[in-house]
C-alpha cells in the first residue's frame, strides 16, 4: 500500500519543520546572548548558527533573524 500523504506534501512539510527548528534554535541562541547584555551589534555582527551554513540565504538573512529575537529577548521578556 502506498503512502496517503502525495511526495510534495510530505517535503513541504519537512521544509517546514526544518525552519521551525532554525528559528528555535536561533531564538536559544540569542536568548542566551540577551541575558549576558549582548544584543544588538555584537549578536547581529558575530553570532552564527554552523548547522545551518549550508543554507541558500543563510548570511543574508541571520542579520534579520538575530535582530528580531533581540528585540525580543533583549527587552528583559
Amino acid at each position: 500500500m502506498s503512502n496517503p500523504v502525495p511526495r510534495p506534501v510530505r517535503r513541504r512539510d519537512a521544509c517546514a519543520q526544518n525552519l521551525l527548528t532554525f528559528l528555535q534554535d536561533a531564538s536559544a541562541a540569542v536568548k542566551a546572548e540577551a541575558q549576558a547584555g549582548k544584543c544588538w551589534d555584537p549578536v547581529e555582527k558575530e553570532l552564527k548558527l554552523p548547522k545551518y551554513e549550508g543554507w541558500a540565504g543563510y548570511e543574508t538573512a541571520l542579520p534579520f533573524v538575530l535582530r528580531r529575537y533581540c528585540g525580543l529577548w533583549g527587552r528583559g521578556t
